[in-house]
């Protein structure tokens, strides 16, 4: 098994990576030799078909000569103007087909649908002995594709949103067996030594190239599942055995071929649905996409096109530690512990007292929390030697397995990404109404279904505010991100939060906007199931016009309470700022939210202000619509 597990690596990666080139003995003489300079009607309704023009990632109208691609690479094209003009790239694809057979080995899904729109041309070309390609599609035997979402994880920049990437699967793919599969994946081609910032900046702005990158599944599973302990998502599509065909000839033709990377449009998620678009040009998936474009928000356009057959849910490392040091009383649980750093605990009078599937269960967690904890770095000898000596002890009693966890609510049937809402209320004795609207993704009093608990990020949020009928600018939010990751006896993670944005401040008998970015680290603890007691410290850069030099920095403290009850989600937090030139700002807030089905909640929110020269309340009610 390992020996064809190698070779298949070997084959995959050899054959996959190596670049896509059209002919570099084509000139421009030779591209000009069309098989027919004077297109037919036929031919010059081919030029325009949609899917010639998705197989080419052509974007803005093609029928009045304002087409560009997505690809940024002269390689994946034929014509010196090919990245731009949809019919010079289709004759000279047609003549490099014809003036040298071996082109049509490097892109074998334009000669495949070619042959479905002009078949006495394609009848008429020379053979093309296409052995590399022949063997990578033998090698993959594919009976099924797989669209898998990688659960989001707010502690890296590149996975805020989660992530997906496609999976094939061969004939003999055993159920939930998957180590002969392979994946298929679309991300920034980023330097190993730049730092989250500067990738968050330049992935906005579309500074990196991005590419296809193809992995046998196991690493996939290694890199997410194990290594950034991510929970795995599997949704098996049905498509066809001729749709696969050709999207697998595509993916040929995607060999090292560079586009352009965006965070937010021209991503991971996007790239994939231009693939099954192919696959099947009647979903038109990318339609749904005209902005923004969520990793999860495409797994519900596919679910809602009719094209999911099946799901499947892979737990991360950790889930699968969480969930059976949690099965565990509390004795037990720290019996565990102590084992994992001590093998001499198997003798203690403590163990030796319990029966033997109570001890099972305390050495299968023991084993994965050493596991869990040395994922990242080399074992020394001493940890191997217990690691081992675990091992042997589970595989005496090799009946007595440790809990599964229980599959949770799929992110798919989670609430949508997109919100808008209406509040009324009273501030400082006058009443207002604010409208707004949030382009993503999730806060802390949204509906837990589907999300992290402890998680809230948002990202493009705008609050207008009506009062005696003037309309003003009460925030604009760029980014608004927390993470409240609970300390345990065994994993002590920080939690965080930070934001940028522009907001109302009183000062000075004046409510005037302020820029701002605040950001704080501290630790939280689940006291109840899902709840979050946690405190941070804190502070904050603003520009306010009120202020004495206008810039001013602010250190603080905040501590906040959450709660999760069949009453709905409850967040009570007080927080304070004292600025250097003097100034002290304190908030004491408590908001409510009750979810009415999944994609509406109702809000109720109330705000004691303590500034120096200021003192109000506000109160507001305000329904919020998902979308």
């Amino acid at each position: 098994m390992k020996k064809q597990l190698a070779s298949l690596c070997v084959v995959w990666g050899m054959v996959f990576f190596a670049q896509a080139k059209p002919d570099s003995n084509l000139n421009e003489s030779s591209v000009a030799d069309t098989p027919n300079p004077f297109l037919s009607a036929k031919q010059q309704a081919v030029a325009k078909h949609p899917l010639w023009l998705k197989l080419l990632y052509y974007k803005g109208d093609a029928q009045e000569g304002d087409a560009e691609s997505f690809v940024d690479d002269d390689r994946f094209f034929f014509a010196a103007n090919g990245k731009f003009d949809p019919k010079a790239e289709f004759i000279a694809t047609l003549s490099a087909f014809k003036n040298s057979p071996e082109t049509q080995c490097s892109f074998p899904a334009r000669k495949k649908w070619l042959a479905t729109q002009l078949p006495e041309f394609i009848a008429s070309l020379p053979k093309a002995d296409c052995a590399e390609y022949d063997l990578w599609r033998k090698d993959l035997n594919t009976e099924s594709v797989i669209l898998v979402y990688a659960s989001s994880q707010l502690n890296s920049p590149s996975s805020m949103y989660g992530h997906t990437f496609i999976r094939f699967d061969p004939f003999n793919v055993e159920k939930h067996s998957t180590y002969l599969s392979h994946a298929i994946n679309f991300g920034a081609n980023i330097p190993p030594d730049v730092n989250s910032i500067a990738y968050t900046i330049k992935g906005l702005g579309g500074g990196y190239p991005g590419n296809f990158a193809a992995n046998p599944y196991f690493e996939k599973i290694k890199e997410y599942n194990r290594a950034e302990n991510r929970d795995l998502w599997e949704y098996k599509l049905n498509l066809t055995a001729q749709e696969i065909d050709l999207m697998l000839a595509h993916v040929w033709e995607l060999r090292g071929i560079n586009f352009d990377y965006y965070f937010f449009d021209e991503n991971c998620a996007y790239r994939l649905l231009e693939l099954i678009d192919i696959a099947r040009p009647s979903s038109k998936l990318t339609d749904e996409f005209p902005g923004v474009v969520i990793p999860i928000d495409t797994v519900r356009v596919v679910r809602d096109k009719g094209m999911v057959d099946d799901v499947h849910y892979r737990p991360s490392h950790r889930t699968h530690l969480d969930n059976q040091l949690n099965h565990l009383p509390k004795e037990n649980r720290k019996l565990a512990v102590e084992l994992s750093e001590d093998i001499q605990v198997r003798d203690s009078k403590e163990f030796k007292a319990l029966n033997i599937e109570q001890q099972q269960k305390i050495v299968h967690a023991s084993y994965r929390l050493i596991r869990y904890l040395t994922n990242k770095e080399e074992r020394s000898p001493e940890v191997s030697k217990r690691s081992f000596q675990l091992l042997k002890m589970i595989r005496k009693h090799a009946s007595i397995l440790p809990p599964e966890p229980e599959q949770p609510y799929r992110p798919d049937l989670g609430h949508e990404t997109t919100m808008m809402s209406v509040q009324v209320g009273e501030s400082n004795d006058e009443l207002f109404s604010d409208f707004t609207y949030r382009a993503s993704y999730h806060d802390l009093l949204d509906n837990i279904d589907g999300y992290d608990n402890g998680m809230s990020l948002n990202m493009a949020k705008i609050t207008l505010r009506v009062v005696d009928d003037s309309v003003q600018l009460q925030q604009a939010e760029l980014l608004d991100i927390t993470s409240l990751s609970p300390r345990k006896d065994y994993f002590s993670p920080w939690s965080w939060q930070a934001n940028i944005g522009i907001e109302r401040h009183w000062l000075e008998q004046n409510e005037d906007l302020a820029v701002q970015a605040n950001g704080g680290g501290g630790v939280s603890w689940e006291l109840f199931e899902q709840d979050r007691l946690y405190f941070m410290a804190t502070g904050r850069l603003e520009y306010n016009e009120g202020l004495d030099n206008n810039w001013s920095v602010a250190p603080g403290v905040e501590a906040g309470y959450m709660l999760t009850s069949v009453l709905g989600k409850s967040l009570l937090k007080v927080s304070q700022y004292v600025f250097i030139d003097g100034i002290t700002r304190k908030t004491y807030q408590f908001e409510h939210s009750i979810a009415l089905g999944q994609d509406f909640a109702l809000r109720l929110h109330a705000k004691r202000n303590n500034n120096d020269d200021v003192d109000y309340d506000e109160f507001g009610l305000s329904m919020r619509a998902y979308f």
